[in-house]
């Protein structure tokens, strides 16, 4: 885990390194730990997807686990034939999905889970049922099931980062925090404070085109390092 102090350095650098009385440590601080943190928890960085069968005539159901923060999709099957197994293998023809994401970690592959989701779209209005949470924490299933066996997905989100520093050293997530609070700090503080980055360090006031463009591309590198609820892991239930 990185000290503030070492992701502030590293925010500093991906500015142009203008020294504290340009950019105090406290301005660098508060993006960091309040604005890129509250983007970076946006962004669901902690997805899971597991199941559980369903228990004929029962529709409510308490399997959210203990370190579950939110309950985000729930789908099932209500149909005569298995559209997804309980091994993420078995699919109708035409719905063939990538089989090798059962049991991946896909925190540090998320183009895998953009196959997934992209994938689970095509073949979603194929499953018959639906769910939701609840507010007493239970997972009520619509219509309610049937008959015994039929498999419940269902995705949730682990706790937000609670702090910067929580965050692993090196890790995808860590550097989408970094560049997107030097991107915020670009297009904000910065853009208004000078036009440029200069040797002299010389503030004429407005904002320049090169905070500008630096911001944008520091912004679309940090989307790619934390994508928007696709960076997620496939859990057997």
């Amino acid at each position: 885990m990185a000290t503030l102090a070492a992701l502030r350095d590293k925010v500093r650098r991906k500015i142009g390194g203008p020294d504290t009385t340009d950019m105090p440590n406290a301005t660098i601080e508060d993006y960091l730990t309040d604005d890129a943190l509250t983007w970076l928890n946006h962004r669901d960085p902690n997805a899971i997807i597991v199941s559980f069968p369903t228990v004929a005539n029962q529709q409510a159901y308490d399997v959210k686990p203990a370190a579950a923060y939110d309950v985000t999709d729930v789908w099932w099957d209500a149909c005569n034939y298995i559209n997804l197994g309980a091994n993420l293998r078995f699919f109708p023809e035409g719905y063939e999905m990538n089989r090798q994401l059962a049991g991946f970690d896909a925190v540090g592959n998320p183009a895998l889970v953009q196959i997934f989701y992209k994938q689970i779209e095509a073949y979603k209005d194929s499953f018959g049922g639906i769910g939701q949470e609840e507010s007493d924490g239970l997972i009520w299933l619509y219509p309610t099931p049937g008959s015994t066996g039929e498999n419940v997905w269902f995705r949730y989100t682990l706790a937000r980062y609670a702090a910067v520093t929580a965050i692993a050293d090196g890790s995808d997530h860590q550097e989408g925090l970094v560049k997107i609070a030097a991107s915020m700090i670009l297009g904000e503080p910065m853009f208004i404070k000078r036009g440029r980055i200069r040797s002299g360090r010389s503030f004429s006031g407005g904002g320049g085109a090169n905070e500008n463009i630096l911001s944008g591309r520091l912004q679309d590198e940090a989307e790619g390092h934390v994508p928007e609820e696709l960076v997620a892991q496939i859990s057997q239930g």
